[in-house]
């Protein structure tokens, strides 16, 4: 998968280090691995918002609650302490 085409990542319950990596064109591909461990290999350009979740930052494009609107519409939780750094974030943008 290329970087630029990745939304966002989420770790599967069901599956034991199963993530999935969810991409702009809507296609999911599920790998063996942790988030931590992907989140140091795809570097700052990807941001830790819940225990589940890990985003590309250009993708962001909103908080409405504890949800991140992403570029497609799609809504991801965000965790309460992580809402503080994505509004930050998406001031910058």
């Amino acid at each position: 998968i290329d970087v630029s085409d990745i939304l966002y990542l989420e770790a599967e319950k069901g599956v034991s280090h199963g993530i999935t990596y969810h991409t702009v064109n809507g296609s999911k591909i599920t790998v063996l691995g942790t988030l931590g461990a992907e989140a140091k290999r795809l570097g700052e350009n990807f941001l830790r918002v819940h225990r589940s979740f890990l985003v590309a930052k250009k993708q962001m494009i909103g908080l409405h609650g504890g949800s991140l609107i992403l570029s497609d519409q799609r809504q991801i939780p965000c965790s309460l302490r992580m809402q503080t750094e994505v509004k930050r974030w998406l001031q910058k943008k």
